[in-house]
């Protein structure tokens, strides 16, 4: 029976390690993304709105893809 509750806690264990591990990629996801907004409004103030607005466009579409908007 102690072997059984073992391998439980230790599976748990691995389980919040994962949901953590997801949680960190989610955060860091979405501060690129933010990341990658402000630069879009930075070049929108720069170049004129249009070309701002394409660049958010294509580096949303990169992290869809998993790429850096190439």
């Amino acid at each position: 029976m102690r072997d059984r509750i073992r391998v439980r806690t230790r599976l748990t264990r691995v389980r919040a390690g994962l949901t953590r591990l997801a949680r960190v990629r989610d955060r860091t996801r979405v501060r690129v993304r933010a990341g990658l907004a402000e630069l879009g409004c930075r070049l929108a103030r720069l170049t004129g709105l249009r070309a701002g607005l394409v660049g958010i466009g294509a580096g949303w579409t990169g992290l869809a893809r998993g790429r850096d908007g190439r």
